[in-house]
């Protein structure tokens, strides 16, 4: 399972994701296999992290097309 595959983008992605996983493991001291959390627990982390995803989206978008317009 932990062969590469020819996909350079696949293998950026699996490869931050071993380093979330080992950041979340040092700062919070477990990992997500944890089950000390109700399903609506992950589903608010869920959201909050989607949240912020929409913030820094809105921050890279409004960075890109000021610019765009001083071009």
């Amino acid at each position: 399972m932990d062969q590469p595959c020819n996909d350079s983008i696949v293998e950026s992605v699996v490869a931050l994701l071993r380093k979330r996983s080992e950041v979340g493991t040092e700062k919070y001291g477990v990992t997500l296999d944890r089950d000390d959390l109700t399903l609506g627990d992950w589903l608010e982390h869920s959201v909050l992290e989607g949240l912020d995803d929409t913030l820094y989206k809105m921050k890279a978008l409004r960075t890109v097309r000021e610019r765009e317009a001083e071009q």
